[in-house]
């Protein structure tokens, strides 16, 4: 019996099978196939031998051409077809070393030449690549120690990238090249390199944080919360750490006519949860005592608000259509089957037409109409911390109508209805609430007006608007003189605290009925007027 195929594993004689070379008894494989023509090709492809010997001549091409990876790839997907395959394994191995020792050579190349950026992505590259194939136990012991030592030089290199920045003071510079960075030094690999780093970036803000320290002004205190912002950031003690600022009321004196006790306490609570909203809560602020509050400051209120309500019966017009049947006596001609007239017979007759049609009518009806009316006028000085008061006056005028009956007439689409009006004490409550976002929008910018808007700035003065969150460029020139390093990159480290929780507990604010039906919208629809921002001088 003739065997349908054989395989041969002769080498030319030109082979060479010295220390270091490739065995090719794989890539030397002939396929030999007496008397059998295409259809035992198929078969022996398609039992999947095909395929083995694709990816075995193909990682044999790769090696030659001198792409390793490609053929440490091919290599793989030969060996999981045949895992004992000697050979394939030699060839693998081969490939990785030489694929790694190519990428430490650029590495070292791109190193020592200057180029660290590069290096620094040649060894991410690498590391991945060792990932894949199991960590640096894939490569040969020669290969590995080559790998160690270019990895040894990763510490040295990093530093390298911020030792500019750290010379010249610049911590904070330094520690923004970091992010970049993330990627590779996520390697494990590479922990020690960023440890490292880290470390000097540390100790060298620890040295600016003395040197800041040692000037800094004891009456300047938000040049001294920049200053113990600084240095927390670096691990090092702030001289004056900030205190914990507990909720204090605002001191509020004066009276508002029409305003009863709870209306007035409502209204200070307002105003403290305004001035602690905006920028004019000042973090630099420090309790008299470490058991007292923090002081906003004072001021005083003065105005009036005003409500009255009106009930009477009033009769309301809703106007609907009406279907009505109509019938009316009509005249016939009788005709036959064939459409004619019988002959002597009368075709003259009547019939009954049925039809209807649309009648527009109004419905009536009693309801009592309770009317609304409020009004606020109430202006509020301030005393902040400014030259001069901040006055804030907030102006609001509104008149509401509902109504209440038990009527119900489908056709006019009349229900019952009981509609809400809300009460003196619930009415302010919900203008001081729906004041809240434009009162601290103004006072913000009556704060740029009074601090930030100026040719040039003390370090106190530039700082008192960084701590606020905002970046004049005269103010950020200032700070970063006295800083040692671009104030840019210390606003994440100055920015404001957020606000405090709100304190107070949530009220129910009941929203009167505005949905009217079409007759009643000239007798219940509301009216406000209100200045579109409060008024800040």
């Amino acid at each position: 019996m003739v065997p349908l195929f054989r395989l041969s594993s002769e080498r030319p004689p030109s082979h060479d099978r010295s220390a270091g070379s490739i065995d090719d008894s794989v890539g030397s494989m002939r396929l030999r196939t007496p008397g059998v023509g295409l259809p035992a090709l198929v078969l022996w492809a398609a039992t999947g031998a095909g395929s083995a010997g694709c990816a075995t001549g193909g990682a044999k091409r790769a090696f030659q051409r001198g792409n390793y990876a490609e053929a440490s790839a091919m290599a793989d997907d030969s060996l999981r077809a045949n895992p004992a395959d000697g050979d394939m394994i030699a060839l693998r191995q081969s490939a990785r070393d030489r694929s790694t020792d190519q990428e430490i050579a650029r590495i070292a190349s791109f190193r020592t030449s200057g180029h660290r950026d590069a290096a620094l992505a040649e060894m991410d590259r690498l590391l991945k690549q060792l990932r894949g194939w199991g960590g640096r136990d894939a490569l040969s012991p020669a290969t590995r120690s080559a790998f160690d030592g270019e990895l040894a030089a990763m510490p040295d290199l990093v530093a390298s990238l911020i030792d500019g920045d750290l010379g010249a003071g610049r911590p904070l510079a330094a520690e923004a090249a970091f992010p970049r960075l993330a990627p590779l030094l996520a390697h494990p690999e590479l922990a020690a390199a960023s440890r490292a780093a880290t470390v000097k970036i540390r100790a060298k803000g620890q040295e600016a944080c003395t040197r800041l320290q040692a000037a800094a002004m004891t009456d300047s205190p938000h040049w001294q919360l920049t200053v113990d912002r600084y240095c927390e950031h670096f691990g090092a003690a702030a001289r004056h750490p900030t205190p914990p600022a507990p909720p204090a009321p605002f001191e509020l004196t004066g009276t508002v006519k029409g305003m009863n006790a709870g209306q007035t306490a409502a209204l200070r609570e307002r105003v403290t949860d305004w001035i602690r909203a905006s920028l004019w809560n000042d973090p630099t602020a420090r309790p008299a005592s470490p058991a007292s509050a923090v002081s906003l400051g004072h001021g005083s209120i003065e105005g009036a608000v005003e409500s009255s309500f009106h009930r009477q019966t009033i009769t309301l017009h809703e106007r609907y259509d009406d279907v009505i049947t109509t019938t009316a006596v009509v005249p016939v001609e009788i005709r036959n089957q064939f459409g004619t007239k019988p002959p002597g017979v009368s075709t003259s007759s009547t019939g009954l037409a049925v039809g209807s049609t649309k009648v527009n009518r109004e419905f009536a009806y009693d309801t009592e109409e309770i009317r609304g009316h409020y009004g606020m006028n109430v202006t509020i000085r301030l005393t902040l911390g400014a030259p001069a008061p901040v006055t804030l006056k907030l102006k609001r005028v509104e008149d509401t109508k509902g109504y209440e009956h038990e009527v119900t007439f489908e056709p006019a689409g009349i229900s019952p209805r009981r509609d809400r009006v809300l009460t003196a004490d619930e009415w302010v409550n919900t203008q001081l609430d729906g004041f809240a976002t434009r009162v601290t929008w103004a006072l913000n910018r009556r704060f740029v007006r009074t601090w930030c808007e100026r040719p040039q700035y003390s370090v106190e003065e530039a700082a008192r608007c960084l701590v606020a969150g905002l970046k004049p460029p005269a103010a950020l020139a200032a700070v970063t003189a006295a800083l040692g390093e671009n104030a840019e990159a210390a606003i994440a480290l100055l920015g404001p605290p957020p606000p405090p929780e709100n304190q107070r507990q949530a009220r129910a604010k009941p929203v009167p009925a505005r949905q009217r039906p079409a007759a009643a919208q000239e007798h219940s629809s509301a009216h406000a007027q209100d200045d579109e921002d409060p008024i800040v001088n």
